[in-house]
C-alpha cells in the first residue's frame, strides 16, 4: 500500500492534480508552451477528454485557448455535473488507499 501511495500519487500525475493544472490554465503536466496554438489546442483537447469525465453527447465543459505573450492560456468552464463527475473520479482513485488504511487500523486495534 505504501508503494502504491508513493509511486502512484506522490511521484505520478494523478487525476486530481491534472485537473487542477487544467483549471489553472496550463496543460495537465503544468506546461503551457507548444510549437503553435493549434498544437496546444490538440494537446488541451486530449487532456480535457482524459481528465474530465463527462456524459455524452451533452458535454459539460466549455474551453478556449488564447495566446499570452510567448505562452498559451487555457480557460475551462465546468458545469456542476462536470465537477461532480470529477469528484467521483477522485474518490475512485483515492478510495483504495483509504479503505486499506481503515483495514490496517482495524486489524491493529484488535
Amino acid at each position: 500500500m505504501l508503494r502504491y501511495y508513493i509511486f502512484g500519487i506522490v511521484l505520478g500525475l494523478h487525476p486530481r492534480a491534472a485537473r487542477k493544472h487544467l483549471l489553472e490554465g496550463t496543460l495537465a503536466d503544468g506546461n503551457n508552451y507548444a510549437e503553435n496554438i493549434e498544437k496546444f489546442r490538440v494537446l488541451a483537447r486530449q487532456d480535457i477528454e482524459r481528465y474530465f469525465p463527462v456524459l455524452k453527447p451533452p458535454r459539460n465543459i466549455t474551453w478556449d485557448v488564447k495566446q499570452v505573450e510567448k505562452h498559451f492560456e487555457l480557460t475551462i468552464k465546468l458545469s456542476r455535473i462536470g465537477r461532480l463527475f470529477g469528484l467521483i473520479h477522485d474518490l475512485d482513485y483515492f478510495l483504495p488507499i483509504f479503505v486499506n488504511l481503515v483495514a490496517i487500523c482495524l486489524f491493529l486495534a484488535k
